[in-house]
């Protein structure tokens, strides 16, 4: 019986660091070609973009490519990033709205404040993520991770 607890044990810290590694590997690929993670802070996108939600944005898309419609992320003068919709656009003038928003926003969009357009977002994996970073435990996943694969492997050796 111990044993079984044992194998169970082992088996399921195995998984769990390989699907630590994959997730961590993948979101540094998504990274290197050039899609940027978002974590959606506000509800002013819901309900297609929901609080808390972990969005994609595609940095190597030029400005020019923007249209009527889509949703991009854009810096403001206070630092901050913004997710809305494009819903105007006249003399280098754009009007964006959050899809929840009564009121709209108008902004020079330019190469300096323009980040991207949105490619797919993953609901409510920001709030993880956030608390990941937040703290120590992503460095901590990673360490155990590898810990727990090298002992495993050594074991089967």
């Amino acid at each position: 019986m111990k044993k079984t607890v044992k194998k169970i044990s082992q088996d399921l810290l195995f998984i769990i660091s390989i699907f630590s590694l994959v997730i961590l590997i993948l979101a540094l690929a998504f990274i290197l070609l050039g899609y940027r993670p978002f974590i959606i802070k506000s509800a002013s996108m819901e309900p297609f973009y929901p609080k808390g939600s972990l969005v994609f944005i595609d940095t190597k898309i030029p400005l020019s490519e923007i249209k009527i419609g889509d949703v991009i992320a854009f810096k403001i003068s206070t630092g901050a990033f913004v997710l809305h919709r494009l819903i105007f656009i006249k003399d280098g003038y754009s009007l964006l709205q959050g899809d929840a928003n009564n009121d709209a926003q108008t902004l020079h969009l330019n190469d300096t404040n323009f980040i991207g357009r949105d490619v797919f977002l993953i609901p409510r994996l920001g709030f993880v993520v956030e608390k990941m970073l937040n703290s120590y435990s992503t460095i901590w996943i990673v360490i155990i991770s590898l810990l727990v694969l090298s002992c495993i492997s050594l074991k089967r050796v």
